[in-house]
């Protein structure tokens, strides 16, 4: 079970998070407050990581994005805002240095604005991962989502579609990786091979 925060519920500018053990897989459950017109909702919300704030969002650390369709990530429900940061999308962090963040939110009439910023000073310690009876958190409630048989992980051309993290191809080739693992959502996503 990952770790569950709900302070800020409701958002704000520099917040501070301390007890983040690197590693370990974390929710963020949030609520937006500010009105909205009255034809408008929030349509999706970016989780964003980096080292200096300043920092385009290209090159940050982590950036994760949800919509109102329900993903192993998170999800937007009305104003209620999920993330969750799986402690193996943190493995270029490091304890030490002073991390920034931030929420952004979009509104289906292409509003933006930042929900909320703060600080993540990263704790060594041991992870979900290391704790003796305690299993890291694994996307679809940790069952992998079996697609089927190929010679080859998806491409554009080759079993193309929308996969998400956890997806798992199985190669019918009798050399070769025992199959792929989709390790970043997308079409076709990234893929790491099975061995």
């Amino acid at each position: 079970m990952s770790y569950v925060d709900q302070d800020p519920l409701n958002g704000g500018l520099d917040n501070e998070i301390t007890e983040w053990v690197l590693g370990d897989s974390r929710e963020f459950l949030r609520q937006n407050k500010n009105a909205l017109d009255a034809n408008d909702v929030l349509s999706s919300a970016y989780f964003t990581i980096k080292q200096n704030p300043l920092t385009l969002d290209v090159n940050a650390l982590l950036q994760t994005g949800i919509t109102t369709t329900s993903q192993p990530w998170g999800v937007i429900s009305g104003n209620n805002i999920a993330f969750v940061i799986f402690g193996s999308q943190l493995a270029a962090a490091v304890v030490g240095p002073v991390w920034y963040y931030d929420i952004v939110l979009i509104t289906q009439q292409g509003k933006r604005f930042t929900f909320e910023t703060g600080t993540i000073n990263f704790v060594q310690g041991i992870t979900q991962a290391q704790a003796g009876g305690s299993p890291p958190v694994f996307p679809n409630g940790g069952v992998p989502n079996f697609k089927g048989f190929a010679s080859g992980p998806p491409t554009a051309n080759y079993n193309p579609g929308i996969y998400n993290v956890g997806d798992i191809w199985f190669t019918n080739q009798p050399t070769g990786p025992d199959g792929w693992r989709c390790i970043a959502p997308g079409n076709p996503g990234a893929w790491q091979p099975l061995t």
